[in-house]
């Protein structure tokens, strides 16, 4: 499987032109990438259409639009989709991760661990499952930023192949995020592809720090550093699954049960 990480500028509650250029950013890969037969995931980071916005005083911009919008472009490209958005249900509002399929049917996931930090659980409330969805044969776990920062929530009981971060990981806290990435990794024997954005917000700035690594905890590739970029790798399943037979770590680890209030 191919997989596309975009590392975008995100345009302060902008949705619209976020949407625009996500669809430009598509739009450009297979410009100059011809090939529409590999199965391919794009990935986007958190909050892709407003940025962290965790002050709800104004109204995100969303009105349940990212899900269709995902769904359309999913559906053009023949390809999936994944990123998080805010989103609102009856009166509580979440961050949502969203992996959309080119046949349009998805599977979410809600943010567990909120940024307290950043003031995320005034106005959110946080998920409580853990979900792994499957697409082409490869097994995923969706987790949203501070989510990282918790191996137990994260830890592989045989159970996928790959665990995806999309974040809104500011600069001076970038060292941490590169180096949890690789360890969530090394740890659970896995895929880990992590997705931050770049830019500014009222609060914050943003240097990236995009990357995909392997599950020995090698940077595959990595993008580049304080701009947009759209970087490629490919997941190879007979790889990792050779790698785990000859090192069955995942074998020996501690049996437990996550428990949610």
């Amino acid at each position: 499987m191919r997989v596309v990480l975009i590392q975008m500028n995100i345009v302060w509650q902008n949705p619209q032109h976020n949407k625009e250029h996500i669809t430009s950013f598509i739009t450009d890969y297979f410009t100059k990438n011809a090939d529409h037969h590999v199965p391919t995931l794009f990935i986007l980071p958190e909050m892709f259409s407003t940025g962290f916005a965790v002050d709800l005083t104004v109204e995100p911009q969303e009105d349940g639009s990212a899900l269709p919008f995902m769904q359309d472009v999913a559906a053009q490209f023949s390809i999936a989709l994944a990123g998080s958005v805010v989103w609102k249900t009856k009166d509580q509002y979440f961050n949502r991760f969203f992996f959309v399929r080119p046949d349009r049917s998805f599977d979410s996931y809600d943010k567990r661990h909120l940024f307290t930090y950043g003031g995320e659980q005034h106005r959110f409330t946080a998920g409580n499952k853990r979900v792994i969805t499957v697409w082409e044969g490869v097994r995923f776990l969706l987790q949203i930023c501070y989510d990282l920062r918790f191996p137990v929530f994260a830890r592989n009981k045989h159970d996928y192949d790959v665990i995806i971060y999309v974040s809104n990981w500011p600069t001076p806290r970038l060292s941490a995020c590169r180096t949890l990435l690789q360890a969530r990794a090394i740890e659970n024997v896995c895929y880990v592809l992590g997705v931050n954005r770049v830019g500014t917000d009222p609060k914050c700035s943003y240097s990236g720090g995009t990357m995909a690594v392997d599950y020995k905890g090698q940077i595959i590739v990595e993008a580049a550093e304080n701009q947009e970029d759209v970087v490629t790798t490919i997941l190879d399943l007979d790889q990792l699954r050779s790698y785990r037979d000859h090192f069955p770590a995942l074998d020996d680890a501690d049996k437990f049960e996550i428990e949610f209030d």
